[in-house]
């Protein structure tokens, strides 16, 4: 039994190895999926961009924001001439982040958003519409050639992207507005809008800044687009993209099950764990110890303190023990600090115990007496707790 057990772990294990040889061995599909995420290696990621960043802005303290814009740093009242960088597909900031956005740039402060939809309520507020080139336009077989207006970053040719929307924007308030960027039909993609002391950039194509147009299209235009950024600090924002959701709930076994040569990898292994308890356990039934209950010794104590009192004979002391106990019944259940020369505490005391006052003032005449005596006999300490017993539990 034992050999064969050994031949078919064997046999799994060789399993396993070729099938892991024959995944990793594989052509692996691209993942075009939109993340905009600066961890992303994927061709729509923007690992190599946020990479760059310490090159192409050389003067400016470069951090990232995992935050809303409500509970972010940009929140600062006291932030000045700082940039913030959104890039992602759909940016739809709610009415308190758009809030905190604006603040931010009225401050004095800049914020690029780049994105291939604005939410409405962000679009409304900047007086702002976007449009799509219908014109027979095919992501791949045309390319997209995009311009600068401003002389200085205009280059001699157009910038030729493929893979990408052909989304500009067809209204804007052109009192404070400032052309940037138009593609080849003269369709605006990059503006600035005057916002307070600060300025919003907008672009239509967020896409200019991945991976896959930084590596086999233009890297020029994203870093030109980049130069208008030039503060002291500058925020790469990590909050709003495409998969935040998603990248909340990631966990190592999330990742293993999401890839397809890992799920496989996973089940096997789960499977061969399975085939190994199967065969190795036994049923093995432990001797149950016995457990011996907890003594109850409660008693044993009050009889232990008892005797110890009753050798002493000090009858006094149990009688302010007494006391103590009763009056902290008292603060404790009725919320009144007892003090017995005081008249009004009496008479609050006997209405909130809804007994007469005559019992009431017997009660604290005793403790008065008590307290002036330098002892007590056996017969005054009997009917004082008596005479506690029957005020504090009504008898």
């Amino acid at each position: 039994m034992g050999k064969k057990k050994n031949i078919l772990f064997i046999l799994l294990g060789i399993l396993l190895a070729v099938y892991v040889l024959a995944e990793l061995a594989r052509p692996r599909t691209i993942d075009w999926s939109e993340s905009y995420s600066r961890s992303h290696k994927i061709p729509y990621g923007c690992y190599i961009l946020k990479d760059m960043l310490p090159e192409i802005l050389t003067q400016s303290k470069i951090t990232e924001n995992q935050k809303s814009f409500y509970t972010s740093a940009i929140s600062d009242t006291l932030r000045r001439n700082t940039s913030l960088a959104v890039i992602t597909n759909i940016f739809e900031p709610d009415k308190t982040d758009l809030h905190a956005l604006l603040h931010f740039v009225s401050n004095g402060n800049n914020a690029l958003v780049s994105t291939m939809s604005f939410g409405k309520l962000f679009a409304d507020t900047l007086k702002i519409k976007t449009d799509y080139n219908t014109d027979g336009f095919k992501l791949v077989q045309r390319p997209l050639k995009l311009q600068f207006v401003n002389p200085k970053l205009k280059s001699a040719t157009d910038y030729s992207f493929q893979r990408i929307e052909p989304i500009y924007f067809s209204s804007f308030d052109t009192l404070h507005t400032t052309v940037l960027g138009w593609d080849s039909a003269k369709h605006v993609n990059f503006i600035k809008i005057d916002f307070g002391k600060g300025a919003f950039f907008l672009s239509s194509t967020p896409r200019v800044f991945t991976n896959y147009h930084l590596l086999y299209s233009n890297y020029d235009y994203a870093t030109k687009s980049l130069s208008y950024l030039k503060n002291t600090s500058f925020i790469w924002d990590e909050y709003y993209k495409p998969n935040r959701q998603t990248n909340k709930s990631q966990s190592p076994i999330r990742y293993i099950l999401s890839q397809d040569s890992l799920r496989y990898a996973y089940y096997l292994l789960m499977a061969t764990i399975l085939l190994f308890i199967l065969f190795e356990s036994k049923r093995r039934q432990r001797i149950m110890p016995v457990v011996i209950p907890p003594v109850n010794s409660s008693m044993e104590f009050v009889e232990t303190v008892g005797r110890l009192y009753f050798s002493r004979k000090d009858n006094k002391d149990l009688a302010e023990k007494k006391i103590n106990h009763f009056y902290d019944f008292i603060l404790t259940n009725y919320y009144v600090k007892p003090d017995e020369t005081d008249r009004k505490f009496r008479q609050q005391f006997a209405e909130k115990l809804t007994l007469p006052i005559k019992t009431v003032d017997q009660l604290f005449d005793s403790v008065q007496h008590i307290r002036t005596q330098n002892g007590i006999s056996d017969e005054e300490l009997m009917s004082f707790i008596k005479l506690i017993d029957d005020v504090q539990y009504k008898k």
